[in-house]
């Protein structure tokens, strides 16, 4: 009938969690709707997990599993497992077990600030796979749980079974998504802050078997990824970037501090003021607790050394620097997505309490101790309810670009309706520019639409009526017309339905463009201030489905490189078939095209000289 004080620590904070989670998170993630991948998805376009993402569990989760269905409302109910899974686990690992109260405290403050921080609410919106890769993030703190030290004898068998499966946990979570591996190591670097419980000999040895782990693991994923697509006959076509260059390892370098202010602002998804000045107050606050904890620590223990003071606060800073910015320096490019780093939340107000934790195991029950816990507490409840706040202020917004993309749909296809020989079910559809909702902003951060500029393979057609391809964009219209939904801003032209989502002028002149084939058919490389085409008397001389195809602009002291990818629809404009790139302008002297080809096709290459360069009605001309 009763139920005991170990107990309710437990239930209580596990019910506030379930209670908060309901209407701050599980709502939105059943009925935020689509956003631009989604609607791909809901079609069967770019599932390709594991061939393209290199993402092989989220494949078998959402292909295979779940048969590649959509199942929003499983996905809003079981998602709270590992999002709570990971706050129970770091405060069990933060806080000693003689203070229950403060460690049900801490679950229920590292909940809603790793749940609910904008970076995640962000990844959350991709609702069809938000239970993927929440799960990466939980299996990455289960792998760690397995090879951190324990106060208690561990055989060397032992700990190479511990080892093992906590690489295949490291294997799992690296196939859910990529860089949410790294929260786990949060649980290393906790270990280590723990000076009262944990030798430095248990450190050490700890760290070794973190290093196996990971390194098996890494191996262990790669291994899984070849073997699945083996098994499924996929064509691996993997879309890494590559290691970045030594030159941008240096640049970041300098950038870091910078880096790291934009990081825990919530800037890298434009969040607004008041809320970025509590994340950094927040952070800021977080910041000054390991020194609290080593001033205790030197004060309580007159016999420390210093390699305990080294420990906390190679532990505590060392996670708050490493574990957002490793994704980066990974990286090639300078700019870093801040879904990447969704796990942001929860390393804060991780090492808030595990510091915390030590601050109170190491003093005497008084006002003091009080008064610490209260602003450990405190500090994790300004960044919780600001990550609250600013995630329920988000949420609409991905909503609300939802329903005015259905409705901007249904407008399009309404007003071609009226024009003789169009056919939703047969004629090929293309925008001009594109929509956006600044009113919808949230601070500088603006949803994109289905119909943003350059979108590539806009699927909203097929879902809603059936279109039997994605509708593609092009800067440019086949001739001059008014934005939707003004008379003559949708018209046919080559058998296919333009729509001038902004105004145009018409098509742009290419007077200077560069022949070649790559074995089909003869084509041309135009550009024309920052535009660039492919451009071909038929859209099978600039067919990709052999191998995307790259183009290599050499500079004076580097290649630009430019990538035409399968996802940018050709189309043909005025009887010339096109697939646009829009890109900052460079210049352009000689010109190297290839063909990346897809597994079983042939390697083409071609060059030319803008010297050399004709206008595009010459190229095709008699």
């Amino acid at each position: 009938m009763f139920v005991s004080l170990k107990s309710r620590s437990v239930l209580v904070p596990f019910l506030l969690c379930l209670l908060a989670y309901v209407p701050l998170i599980g709502y939105h993630v059943a009925s935020s709707g689509y956003n631009p991948d989604e609607w791909r998805f809901a079609v069967g376009l770019e599932t390709g997990f594991a061939d393209v993402h290199m993402r092989w569990a989220t494949h078998i989760g959402h292909n295979l599993i779940l048969g590649g269905q959509f199942h929003d409302l499983l996905h809003a109910c079981l998602t709270f497992v590992p999002l709570y899974g990971i706050s129970a686990i770091l405060s069990a690992r933060a806080i000693p077990d003689e203070h229950p109260g403060l460690r049900g405290g801490a679950t229920v403050m590292i909940f809603l600030a790793g749940a609910c921080h904008v970076y995640l609410t962000e990844i959350l919106h991709y609702q069809t796979l938000a239970l993927w890769f929440t799960l990466g993030l939980f299996l990455s703190v289960l792998a760690q749980i397995l090879v951190t030290p324990e106060n208690r004898s561990i055989s060397l068998l032992g700990w190479g079974l511990r080892i093992l499966l906590a690489a295949e946990l490291t294997a799992l979570s690296l196939g859910f998504y990529q860089s949410y591996v790294f929260l786990g190591f949060i649980i290393p670097a906790m270990a280590m802050v723990r000076v009262d419980r944990f030798s430095n000999l248990q450190i050490v040895k700890s760290l070794l078997a973190v290093l196996c782990a990971a390194g098996l693991g890494a191996m262990l994923y790669l291994y899984q990824l070849n073997g699945l697509i083996r098994w499924l006959e996929l064509e691996p076509y993997f879309r890494s970037a590559g290691v970045p260059p030594t030159s941008v390892l240096v640049e970041k370098a300098m950038f870091l501090p910078k880096m790291l202010y934009l990081v825990y602002g919530g800037s890298l998804l434009g969040t607004p003021h008041p809320f970025r000045g509590l994340y950094l107050l927040a952070s800021m606050v977080a910041l000054f607790f390991p020194l609290l904890a080593v001033l205790v620590h030197v004060f309580t223990d007159k016999t420390t050394k210093i390699t305990p003071l080294f420990r906390i606060l190679l532990g505590s800073y060392g996670a708050l620097v490493t574990l957002p910015m490793v994704v980066w320096f990974l990286y090639p490019d300078m700019f870093l997505v801040g879904r990447s780093i969704g796990y942001t939340g929860f390393v804060l107000a991780g090492i808030v309490f595990v510091n915390l934790g030590l601050i109170v195991s190491s003093l005497s029950p008084g006002l003091f101790r009080r008064i610490c816990a209260a602003c450990g507490l405190g500090t994790a409840a300004v960044l919780a309810a600001n990550s609250v706040v600013a995630s329920q202020l988000l949420w609409p917004v991905f909503r609300a670009t939802h329903d005015r993309d259905v409705a901007l749909a249904d407008a399009i296809v309404d007003a071609a309706g009226q024009i003789p020989g169009f056919d939703v079910g047969r004629t090929p559809i293309r925008t001009i520019g594109g929509a956006q909702y600044d009113d919808l902003a949230f601070g500088s951060f603006i949803n994109p639409s289905t119909f943003h500029l350059g979108v590539d393979m806009n699927s909203v057609f097929q879902v809603r009526f059936g279109a039997p391809a994605p509708a593609g964009s092009l800067p440019f219209s086949p001739r001059p017309c008014p934005a939707f939904p003004a008379p003559g801003s949708v018209f046919l032209s080559d058998e296919t339905l333009f729509v001038c989502l902004e105004a145009s002028d018409g098509p742009v002149a290419f007077d200077t463009c560069a022949p070649f084939d790559l074995g089909t058919g003869p084509a041309a490389f135009c550009w024309n201030e920052g535009l660039y085409i492919l451009a071909g008397q038929s859209c099978e001389a600039i067919s990709l489905e052999t191998g995307d195809i790259h183009v290599t602009l050499p500079q004076h002291n580097r290649a630009e490189e430019l990538a035409f990818i399968h996802q940018v629809e050709p189309s043909l404009v005025n009887g010339v078939c096109m697939r646009p790139l829009s890109q900052y302008a460079v210049d352009v002297s000689d010109i190297i095209l290839r063909r990346r080809p897809v597994p079983g096709a042939q390697e083409a290459e071609a060059r030319g000289r803008a010297a050399e360069a004709l206008p595009l009605d010459r190229v095709f001309g008699p």
